[in-house]
């Protein structure tokens, strides 16, 4: 019994990392880390929901990236599905300080309510959107292009 437990395990592993290339140590340089963006900009006229937040679920938003044109005006259409108070803010750095926002969006409650932000134009550049109550759970990565 051990020993065909010992070949199914061995049997596991082998198939698990097959075809895959040995990793290098050490993390990629930033220009590579960052050479594609997870998003690319499609308009001016950005949307993103705040997902209602279920007993024992964390809130979050319906989009992990958002994107926008580089040098042009924009709009965030935000709708708040939930009970709770939610808004988009961009930052430059992730985990800055709520005084470093390059935009605030007002805070408003739902369900079923929405805002649409008007957003002065940006730099090109990689930021980060997320919601000035549930910092840690609802972000994620604004793409300027």
């Amino acid at each position: 019994m051990k020993r065909i437990l010992w070949l199914a395990v061995v049997a596991v592993v082998a198939t698990g990392c097959a075809g895959k290339p040995p990793r290098e140590a050490g993390p990629a340089p930033k220009s590579e880390a960052r050479s594609e963006a997870p998003c690319a900009p499609g308009g001016t006229e950005l949307e993103v929901v705040a997902l209602h937040y279920e007993r024992g679920e964390l809130p979050t938003f319906d989009a992990d990236c958002l994107a926008a044109p580089a040098g042009q005006a924009f709009t965030i259409e935000i709708t708040n599905d939930d009970l709770l108070e939610h808004n988009v803010s961009i930052y430059a750095e992730p985990g800055a300080s709520y005084s470093e926002a390059l935009f605030h969006g007002e805070l408003f409650r739902g369900p079923g309510e929405t805002r649409t932000y008007e957003v002065p134009a940006m730099d090109a550049g990689t930021y980060e959107f997320r919601c000035d109550e549930h910092l840690s759970t609802m972000k994620g990565v604004f793409v300027v292009a």
